[in-house]
């Protein structure tokens, strides 16, 4: 026994009950005294045997609520018939598609298909406008003292 200050650092303290005919308090389960923490918290391990809620009234109890995965149904509709068949789904199907290798020889033009691809790009203005390559010549024909470098805008300080 260990002692700080003078003071005795045990962590039973024994001392005289001083009413004696008032039961202890806490949780207290005849024939499992020495075990009543364990018993509360491990129900599953000494009740085992304890039934279940009835088939009947299972659709009544929340306790499919925190389970990942269970569809949710509201009491009322827990007996109903499905109203679609498994195996459904919402939408319109989809088909098979094209493959992208199929997408990019489709593409590839040789020959006259490419001469007659040019002449057909030709027609936008964007072609002429902005080349591939290069960006949009507008055609401004500024004087020669702005290409100098000599211009300067707004009114001048004294």
């Amino acid at each position: 026994m260990s002692t700080v200050l003078g003071k005795s650092t045990n962590s039973r303290i024994s001392r005289p009950d001083p009413i004696p005919n008032i039961i202890a308090a806490g949780h207290k389960i005849n024939g499992v005294e020495n075990e009543a923490a364990d018993y509360s918290i491990r129900q599953d391990v000494h009740l085992a045997g304890a039934p279940g809620t009835p088939e009947h009234l299972k659709k009544f109890r929340k306790s499919h609520v925190n389970q990942p995965g269970v569809i949710q149904k509201h009491h009322g509709m827990a007996d109903d018939a499905p109203r679609f068949p498994p195996g459904y789904a919402y939408g319109k199907g989809s088909h098979g598609s094209e493959h992208v290798n199929e997408i990019f020889k489709a593409g590839s033009l040789s020959g006259m298909q490419d001469k007659f691809n040019d002449i057909k790009e030709a027609q936008y203005a964007s072609h002429t406008k902005e080349p591939l390559g290069k960006g949009l010549t507008r055609g401004y024909n500024w004087p020669e003292h702005v290409n100098n470098g000599d211009i300067r805008f707004g009114v001048g300080s004294n």
